[in-house]
């Protein structure tokens, strides 16, 4: 039946075959479940049978002598020396230190370039151009008024200096008198 028969027919066959297509789906699943338990034990039943069949077996190697090698040698108290066929282990932290060591080579080699750029341009960025000769007469003038400027602040400073140093020298006279005559040093 094809879908839009089945969406045309009554709600009591569209149970019954709904009902039809779930048991179809269930049996299928119970089947490859039997299906995959029969297949590991006969694996686990193989996997027995090569084991007893190794265990029976002994094998036996012969090897041919070979040439006299050097003499041993009598290492030093506390050294290890490798034998012919022992390769020394290179301790993990020396591989880490090797590979950053070459790796931060690669880097400065590929990075130094870039950093010089970057570096010259960040240099031409705060160069000041003025071409305009009009505007380095400006240039010049604010400076000689800036000058102008710091010259009479200076004359005001030691004026001011000059004022102090005559009041504080006025100062205990002053209170010499306060203390003599107390009716002068109200205010009027």
């Amino acid at each position: 039946m094809s879908t839009t028969e089945l969406m045309q027919s009554r709600p009591g066959e569209q149970a019954a075959l709904r009902e039809g297509i779930r048991q179809q789906i269930r049996d299928g699943i119970e089947q490859g479940r039997l299906a995959a338990q029969a297949a590991v034990a006969e694996a686990q039943m193989a996997v027995d049978a090569q084991a007893v069949t190794t265990q029976e077996r002994e094998v036996i190697v012969v090897q041919p002598p070979g040439p006299p090698g050097p003499p041993p040698i009598q290492p030093e108290f506390g050294t290890t020396v490798p034998t012919r066929f022992e390769t020394p282990e290179v301790p993990t932290g020396a591989v880490v230190i090797s590979l950053a060591f070459f790796a931060a080579v690669v880097l400065l080699v590929l990075l130094m370039p870039i950093m010089r750029a970057v570096g010259r341009r960040a240099e031409r960025r705060n160069e000041v151009a003025i071409a305009d000769p009009e505007a380095k007469q400006q240039l010049r003038d604010l400076s000689h008024a800036v000058e102008a400027i710091a010259i009479e602040v200076e004359r005001l400073s030691a004026g001011q200096r000059d004022v102090t140093r005559s009041l504080s020298e006025r100062a205990p006279a002053a209170h010499a008198l306060v203390e003599a005559d107390p009716a002068r040093a109200q205010p009027r």
